[in-house]
């Protein structure tokens, strides 16, 4: 196991670029560390390697292991290759089911190996949503279901896991908006940025489909709402509508 993922590092670190690795760190103010690969050449990593090991040969417990010990690493293309490794290679060939790579992710996220917003809404909108893609509504509703965890980011994985399909509303699952708004609930309330600007995403999308329940929930919910996260959910609205959004939250915090 040790040997495998030595060998990915050493194909990333052939990538590495200073530069992009000065940009990142300082974007994400310290709080990564970063070889600064592109995305391009890690993906082009984590083929070459599954090929070249023939990966999908092992059972799914030592492909949970292999998982775990890449997002254990402290540089961030580890972790992202590992949400690839689950997207692009293990989903597709119908591994590990969703209980249990859910289980496995929970624990990523407690144990703070997935602990900043980059990183998180990557694993999330990636490895997270491709789950939900291949199994459907048991594994949505488990996702959502850890709205109310006290982990901050496993929190917000609860939500922006469908940032990037939220418009499509009802067409995930018939009771989905109303799952994903309950969900919102518990993150609005939270003092966290990332908790409030993790709702904003998401219901920006799903103010596409049900403008109307997102509006109700903005409007229930105004005293919790940041500016920052409010802009985030009218963004695209007329602009009318989100100057009157925003005059009436400034209004309330009067």
């Amino acid at each position: 196991m040790i040997e495998l993922v030595s060998d990915l590092q050493r194909r990333l670190d052939a990538k590495a670029q200073p530069a992009k690795r000065r940009w990142w760190e300082q974007y994400l103010k310290g709080e990564a560390a970063f070889r600064g690969v592109p995305m391009d050449d890690v993906r082009k990593a984590v083929d070459s390697w599954v090929r070249d090991y023939g990966l999908l040969a092992h059972q799914d417990q030592i492909l949970l292991r292999l998982l775990a010990r890449m997002v254990e690493q402290p540089m961030t293309e580890d972790k992202l290759a590992a949400a690839l490794l689950l997207e692009e290679h293990l989903v597709p060939a119908d591994r590990i089911p969703f209980s249990k790579a859910l289980a496995a992710a929970g624990g990523y996220f407690e144990e703070a190996h997935l602990a900043d917003w980059n990183v998180v809404d990557w694993f999330c909108v990636k490895a997270l949503w491709a789950l939900v893609e291949r199994d459907g509504e048991a594994c949505a509703r488990q996702i959502l279901s850890w709205s109310s965890e006290a982990n901050l980011w496993r929190a917000r994985a609860s939500v922006v896991t469908f940032a990037n399909a939220s418009a499509r509303g009802r067409g995930l699952f018939d009771q989905f908006p109303e799952a994903l708004v309950t969900a919102c609930g518990d993150l609005i309330i939270r003092r966290e940025r990332f908790a409030k600007t993790g709702v904003g995403w998401v219901l920006r999308g799903l103010r596409e489909s049900e403008p109307a329940l997102v509006d109700g929930f903005v409007e229930t919910h105004a005293e919790h709402f940041s500016l920052e996260a409010l802009k985030s959910v009218v963004r695209g609205a007329p602009p009318e509508h989100q100057r009157s959004v925003v005059a009436r939250w400034k209004a309330s915090q009067h």
